[in-house]
């Protein structure tokens, strides 16, 4: 089994499967998507290398309202003659929560099933060491979970071995007997680029492998995702943003789609203003919409800056919200209703490099309303107005604007200065005399 960037956790992990040193266990801890149960199965495959009995459960969100469902799984490969040199009642009683026998007129009892489940761990480790094996442990059900932690605190002596991942931060009655805890983080840039690799046979660039860590925050399964992601669809332009899974929902706890109105505005503001403070939200949403993301684990603030929860959770909201969402929170971030507004050669430089930067990340319509106000701010006799006239008509053609473009262009000609400026407005009329090349961040004119 091919794991990346655990050898220091596999490491301990085998140390702890060693038959001297059997009687305690490990807990394997970490956020969603971090990894928990792949070095969970690591651990299983290497206890059996070695010789090992494995009763392993996987225990599922809703098993919590099952009685003794994790002992089901634990025992479910061990056939009738395992339980047969049981003591009668205690046989009896683990049948009926094992759900192989019915209650016969007797009342169930189960306390007689946990010291049943006890008994049958010392017998099976008189005969090979034993490890009990439970992912995602915060899922026991707690019938099974008292027959564990009872059988943890009876089998001191024997070897019987605990491995177990929790999610919760809470740490669980099992955890007594777990000497070691592997808290997993983030795998590093080198490890996440062996993973594309061996699992997708993907090799990015240097500065996208960095943008696609930066993003996932070293988690796995994100990267993983992402990269299946970029193979589907291609890789991005430059400057264009990178796809985000929909893992991001399960990482963040999320679901983006009961996501409150404020809390939208709030994210995407956060995605698109890096440097943003506290100050800045009061135009976006009320304090108390603020107060409530935070609470969330939406927002985290730090100080005066303000940034979201997981940088992927921002970028999701960005991408599923409509034009109309974005233009709303940029015009808020920007400080005033721009619509009517009075010309402002700074606002105006602001929407021009903005519209630049949403061009270069395919979304058109956007960088057409940013380059519509950017000329709307830009004075009358700035001589900058020309470039700001071309851009937007450029801007009207990736868009496949044809008749907005010659609308805009055609008054225009005539009090365009004479020479590139003017040349240039020509060429953008002209559609045969225009190309570009595949993924250019500019257009290239032909003169």
């Amino acid at each position: 089994m091919l794991v990346v960037g655990r050898d220091r956790e596999l490491a301990r992990l085998g140390g702890l499967l060693e038959s001297d040193r059997l009687h305690s266990g490990a807990v394997v801890t970490g956020a969603v998507g971090i990894g928990r149960t792949t070095v969970w199965e690591a651990g299983l495959a290497m206890a059996r290398e070695r010789g090992l009995r494995v009763l392993a459960a996987r225990p599922a969100a809703g098993a919590a309202k099952r009685s003794f469902a994790a002992l089901i799984d634990l025992c479910d490969g061990l056939g009738p003659s395992a339980l047969a040199g049981l003591p009668r009642e205690q046989r009896a009683a683990l049948d009926v929560a094992l759900l192989r026998a019915e209650t016969r007129g007797e009342s169930f009892a189960p306390r007689a099933a946990c010291l049943g489940f006890v008994s049958l761990l010392r017998a099976l480790a008189a005969e090979s060491p034993l490890l009990i094996a439970i992912d995602d442990a915060q899922c026991l059900d707690a019938p099974s979970s008292h027959a564990i932690a009872l059988a943890a605190h009876m089998l001191r002596d024997e070897p019987v071995g605990y491995l177990l991942t929790r999610r919760a931060p809470i740490a669980t009655p099992l955890e007594q007997r777990a000497a070691q805890r592997l808290d997993l983080g983030p795998l590093s840039t080198a490890a996440i680029r062996g993973m594309l690799t061996a699992r997708h046979g993907l090799t990015l660039r240097r500065h996208l492998l960095h943008r696609v860590v930066e993003l996932t925050q070293g988690n796995p399964s994100l990267a993983l995702e992402m990269g299946r992601l970029l193979i589907e669809r291609g890789l991005p332009a430059i400057g264009a943003e990178l796809p985000v899974p929909d893992a991001i929902e399960d990482v963040s706890g999320t679901n983006l789609a009961r996501l409150p109105e404020e809390a939208c505005r709030l994210l995407v503001a956060v995605a698109l203003k890096a440097d943003l403070e506290k100050s800045d939200l009061s135009s976006i949403a009320t304090s108390a919409a603020i107060d409530a993301a935070v609470e969330a684990g939406l927002l985290r603030v730090d100080g005066e800056q303000v940034r979201a929860s997981h940088p992927l959770l921002a970028l999701a909201v960005k991408q599923r919200s409509c034009a109309s969402l974005r233009r709303a929170v940029r015009n808020a971030l920007a400080g005033r209703d721009v619509t009517h507004v009075e010309p402002d050669p700074r606002l105006a430089a602001t929407r021009a490099a903005e519209a630049s930067a949403a061009a270069a990340r395919s979304e058109r319509l956007e960088a057409v309303h940013l380059a519509e106000q950017a000329l709307r701010l830009t004075p009358a006799r700035s001589p900058l107005r020309g470039e700001r006239l071309l851009a937007l008509a450029d801007h009207l053609a990736l868009a496949g604007e044809p008749q907005r473009l010659r609308d805009l262009l055609t008054p225009e000609l005539g009090s365009l200065p004479a020479g590139p400026v003017r040349a240039r407005a020509w060429l953008l009329l002209c559609e045969p005399g225009r190309e570009y090349e595949e993924g250019a961040e500019v257009p290239v004119y032909l003169y």
